[in-house]
């Protein structure tokens, strides 16, 4: 159960304060003064879940966020919306909705000046208690703010962590897991990015095409890989290398799943090939190898070959071969970054980085004479 919510900013006079408490006075005034610089804290923990403890045994949870524009006193605002629980309340299940609120104020704040604006300010102290009403007693909120923009969060089943999203890799919509009527009660980050959502586009450029800031399109999707709307695959190219794993047999033995996969990677109005035909082009799929000569057998069979390795990738039985790139020698100087050259960078995410085709990054790596590549 939440004990309270707190907004809280950072005034210019004043330093860290909780301009607005639901319930009113929740709070004494020694009692944030103990937790002040964790709750408006450094730029360093700022778009971080930031959980802490009150000297009365309660605890606090936030996303300090920050934001940056020159029109700000000190060039910035800062605020956190904080929920409030016994020490003891497990909390996981509150977490995504503490970071979708942040989120949501941070997208409205850019979009329409909604916290710096008084006269829009004053409307949080309702929401904020609609959300607060709302959560314990039904454990979901629904609530419209103006005429384009609502906040919609729910409780839900304690799920595992989503993994972290990189600017590489290519969301891909589950089916069926968000229609047109449910986005039009989605929070706006999500709405203006949805169209891109296709299986092809990659988040960096999700984020460059929706004019968003690529920290809050990745805190996005993080949230709809949470709810298990989302999968997250790589770039499709030519150039990849595949293989099968442990789970593979799997379509060798279920029929109800064979039939999945042909339905879904077939071209549109063109026969089925055999089941034999599809499981023998995955099965040949073989570490080291491009997957080029498989397209163009693909092609053959009438099989869209992007869908081909997304259907297989999404349920786990074959997996990307990535290459990685580790510099031996730090003394030499190189055209990529040091940084990128740990081993732990694949080369999607140094092509990202750099905005690179492959080509151009394995010619600037063929120059260095201390840089390895491997495959794993």
């Amino acid at each position: 159960m939440i004990e309270a919510l707190l907004y809280c900013e950072f005034d210019n006079d004043a330093g860290p304060v909780a301009t607005f408490q639901i319930p009113e006075k929740f709070m004494t005034v020694e009692c944030f003064a103990s937790i002040a610089d964790y709750i408006i804290p450094q730029p360093f923990l700022c778009g971080k879940l930031v959980s802490i403890s009150t000297p009365d045994l309660f605890r606090v949870v936030g996303v300090p966020m920050m934001i940056e524009n020159p029109k700000f006193l000190r060039n910035a605002l800062r605020f956190n919306l904080c929920f409030v629980f016994r020490y003891d309340t497990p909390i996981s299940q509150y977490e995504p909705i503490v970071r979708k609120l942040s989120i949501i104020l941070s997208a409205l704040e850019m979009e329409s000046e909604f916290l710096s604006n008084e006269l829009s300010k004053k409307k949080l102290p309702i929401i904020m208690s609609q959300i607060f009403s709302d959560l314990n007693s039904l454990g979901e909120c629904d609530i419209e703010i103006d005429n384009s923009n609502k906040i919609c969060v729910r409780l839900l089943p304690k799920l595992n962590s989503p993994p972290e999203v990189f600017d590489y890799q290519v969301p891909v919509l589950i089916e069926a897991a968000i229609d047109e009527q449910k986005l039009e009660s989605c929070d706006l980050v999500l709405r203006k990015i949805f169209s891109l959502i296709n299986g092809k586009n990659y988040v960096k450029k999700i984020a460059r095409e929706s004019d968003v800031d690529i920290e809050l399109v990745k805190k996005c999707l993080q949230n709809m890989m949470y709810y298990k709307c989302i999968v997250m695959i790589d770039i499709f190219q030519y150039s990849n290398m595949y293989t099968v794993t442990s789970l593979f047999k799997r379509l060798a033995t279920d029929e109800n799943l064979q039939n999945i996969c042909l339905n879904f990677i077939t071209t549109p109005d063109f026969p089925q090939p055999s089941f034999s035909k599809i499981f023998s082009a995955y099965s040949n799929l073989k570490n080291g190898e491009p997957i080029l000569d498989t397209c163009k057998n693909l092609y053959s069979l009438n099989i869209d070959e992007r869908k081909f390795f997304t259907f297989g990738l999404i349920n786990g039985f074959i997996r990307r071969v990535n290459e990685f790139a580790i510099l031996t020698d730090d003394l030499e100087q190189t055209d990529i970054p040091k940084s990128m050259l740990d081993g732990r960078h694949c080369l999607d995410a140094i092509c990202c980085h750099m905005n690179a085709s492959r080509k151009t990054i394995l010619t600037l790596l063929e120059k260095s004479k201390s840089t390895i590549i491997f495959r794993k």
